[in-house]
């Protein structure tokens, strides 16, 4: 029942943070991650990270944002939440909001250098703004508190912030 009661919160408050996100981002190719590309993602109090590589660019006027996804170790407290915990973020350039989750790149083993590795792209509805040049893409994620125990607490926490650089940088 905690852990119906406290998923059903999160569904509300992921509604919530992305209702400024563009409605739809169409396919639109790949290409290899590079060191244009920008790492970021969050841990679990259980141990593991979420990796998430990603690279924003023009194309017609429309942001297209490309990337891809890894983890360190996972445990078995923090693979029943992946998945939502992946639909949960928010892809912003230049603090704007642009597309909801990152379940749709592709997901990687991990390994020291990514480099290489195709990232999938994404046609947004977001017009092209002069502030997004030179922007960083970024996964942002709340603060997550996940399942639960007799007591009411969280069995694992999850929280945006610093991760491993996984990219070859020259």
């Amino acid at each position: 029942m905690i852990r119906t009661a406290g998923l059903a919160g999160l569904v509300v408050l992921a509604g919530l943070s992305g209702g400024c996100v563009a409605p739809r981002a169409l396919p639109s190719g790949a290409e290899p991650v590079d060191a244009r590309y920008a790492v970021s993602g969050g841990s679990y109090s259980t141990g593991g990270e979420l990796i998430v590589m990603l690279r924003a660019h023009e194309r017609d006027g429309r942001v297209v944002v490309c990337g891809a996804r890894t983890r360190t170790r996972e445990s078995a407290m923090s693979l029943p939440y992946n998945h939502f915990v992946e639909g949960t973020g928010v892809i912003q350039l230049a603090g704007a909001n642009i597309m909801q989750g990152v379940r749709r790149f592709p997901d990687y083993p991990l390994a020291r250098d990514m480099t290489g590795v195709s990232a999938a792209c994404f046609l947004t509805e977001r017009p092209w703004e002069p502030r997004f040049e030179g922007a960083a893409a970024i996964a942002r994620f709340g603060r997550m508190p996940l399942g639960g125990d007799d007591f009411g607490r969280p069995d694992t926490v999850f929280r945006g912030g610093p991760v491993p650089d996984v990219i070859d940088r020259p």
